[in-house]
């Protein structure tokens, strides 16, 4: 990264434990523009759950500080611009935070409250409205997760789509657990370990080189 432009966002917050988020959103606002690193950097995914729930509870209270951050000054810079960096970050970000709150709650919950309901011969009356939102965002989860495995040309990845709402109950915990350590552990960093799953297969690079940018050390 060049360094004029960290620079005149003010520079990279060492304390905010997902920076690459926090930066992102100040880049923008600044009128700059984020770009991919190509060919894919092969990352490797946490496949052990309690590493995983550290992990997760981490990137939960990041996205807690940096919306929280911006929101201080939710339509800078002003203008188009200021607006339309204020619902990118309640469509990322804030819908992210509140879906870990209550997505768990209402799955585990409703099928309670309507056997408690059943046993007092109390009808459930749930609206189509309801019912159908509900729906709606579940299978977007799951259309988006579809996407980018076939982005990703991994094509196995796809049958793990039915699972996804399922997986999505794990992430209450680690929402608890982040909003727990505002108070006194704002800043601490869960480490993940690597080097513990199957190496993912390795895509070959390009014939042509001019297909990919390379890394560059820039000395501004």
């Amino acid at each position: 990264m060049r360094r004029a432009p960290l620079d005149t966002v003010g520079g990279w917050d060492a304390f905010n434990v997902t920076e690459d988020a926090d930066l992102s959103f100040r880049l923008a606002a600044n009128g700059h523009k984020i770009g991919f690193v190509h060919p894919p950097t092969q990352e490797e995914a946490v496949s052990i759950l309690p590493d995983w729930r550290l992990q997760r509870a981490r990137w939960i209270k990041g996205y807690i500080q940096t919306w929280d951050v911006h929101m201080t000054k939710p339509l800078a810079p002003g203008g188009v611009r200021g607006c339309l960096r204020f619902l990118t970050l309640q469509l990322t970000l804030g819908i992210t935070l509140l879906s870990v709150l209550f997505y768990t709650p209402v799955v585990l919950g409703l099928p309670i409250f309507a056997a408690v309901l059943w046993w007092v011969n109390v009808p459930l009356d749930i609206g189509l409205t309801y019912s159908l939102t509900f729906l709606f965002s579940i299978s977007i989860g799951c259309i988006i997760g579809i996407v980018g495995a076939h982005r990703a040309a991994k094509p196995s990845l796809m049958r793990s789509v039915p699972a996804m709402p399922l997986y999505w109950l794990l992430l209450f915990t680690p929402a608890l657990r982040a909003f727990s350590e505002l108070p006194n552990k704002r800043f601490h960093w869960h480490k993940t370990r690597h080097g513990v799953s199957r190496p993912a297969d390795l895509t070959p690079l390009p014939e042509n080189p001019t297909d990919y940018v390379p890394l560059r050390r820039f000395a501004d």
